[in-house]
């Protein structure tokens, strides 16, 4: 096994330099203090959309429900073949020339996806 040279940096790509996702550090603390101050703040960027009366529509929380049964813990690592196919027809019809299902991602959330597009 070899140890890390922590001399070794690694390049950040040009793009990437004004890239910023934060939701622990200065963000947080500047909401705190205009919280503080008094201000209502609309958290978008705490993952859970149904914290602020957000929901599925309830076709889709039935057809959820209904097939729970024949779930498996895992998916696919780009999400269900089916919601792929589904989102991929979406923006074909949409006049996306190049949708297919190979090339749609879907994740469990957008923390997760934002990581997946920095690594791409």
């Amino acid at each position: 096994m070899s140890a890390i040279n922590p001399r070794h940096k690694i390049a950040t790509r040009t793009r990437l330099t004004e890239v910023r996702y934060e939701i622990r550090g200065e963000l947080a603390r500047r909401a705190r203090e205009m919280e503080a101050n008094g201000r209502k703040l609309i958290k978008l960027n705490i993952g859970n959309p149904g914290a602020f009366g957000f929901r599925a529509p309830e076709h889709l929380q039935n057809a959820i429900a209904g097939g729970i049964a024949r779930t498996d813990p895992y998916t696919h690592q780009q999400g269900l073949p089916e919601a792929r196919e589904a989102i991929a027809a979406f923006h074909k019809q949409r006049g996306t020339p190049n949708a297919s299902p190979e090339r749609v991602f879907v994740g469990n959330g957008v923390s997760e996806l934002i990581d997946i597009s920095l690594r791409a």
